[in-house]
């Protein structure tokens, strides 16, 4: 998840509150399936909504080329406001976006901490891959553009963010390192 020290910084997350736009960070799982749902998805989105921006991320173990040909997609025929990111920090995606539309991704994590909205995409035979399940009431979910659409134009017109699910995360998922608890750990197995 890099350095979470950089990510969570409140003079961040304003001035993210102050710049919301219907840009999109799109991060499946590392599937083929994953990619191709999501991928799909946002293409045929950005060609019906010209003024929402979709940045494309893959997980480093798929390549984008092979999910394009499987869309039957060439790249330079994409519509201008899809973006294929060539970054290896995800951070610098993160940055160019306000929401994150995301499956199974645990990237989602880093993408929420840094302020960006989280947006579950729901399939039509939907198998629930959230990774962050325990906060689902709290997680706006869509399956059509037009709940996109909705959607993204409520947080931008109100100007807001969750605030009350970044702390939620950073308790349950970052917790201080106890270097005591760990050798008392190591001592117990030591004598199995």
């Amino acid at each position: 998840f890099g350095n979470l020290k950089n990510v969570i910084q409140k003079k961040n997350l304003i001035n993210k509150i102050n710049k919301i736009n219907p840009s999109f960070l799109v991060i499946p799982e590392g599937t083929i399936s994953e990619c191709i749902s999501l991928f799909n998805f946002s293409i045929k989105s950005a060609y019906k909504k010209k003024s929402f921006k979709f940045i494309l991320r893959t997980h480093p173990i798929i390549d984008i080329n092979k999910i394009l040909k499987i869309l039957k997609i060439e790249k330079r025929k994409l519509p201008k406001n899809i973006i294929i990111s060539k970054n290896k920090d995800i951070l610098q995606d993160i940055k160019k976006t306000s929401f994150v539309l995301f499956r199974g991704s645990s990237a989602v994590l880093q993408s929420i901490l840094t302020g960006n909205i989280p947006i579950y995409f729901k399939t039509i035979d939907d198998r629930n891959i959230n990774p962050i399940q325990e906060f689902k009431n709290k997680i706006k979910t869509v399956s059509s553009l037009k709940e996109l659409i909705k959607l993204s134009e409520s947080y931008i017109s109100k100007k807001q963010i969750n605030l009350k699910l970044i702390e939620d995360i950073k308790k349950n998922y970052y917790k201080k390192f106890n270097i005591n608890k760990l050798i008392k750990i190591k001592n117990k197995i030591r004598y199995f």
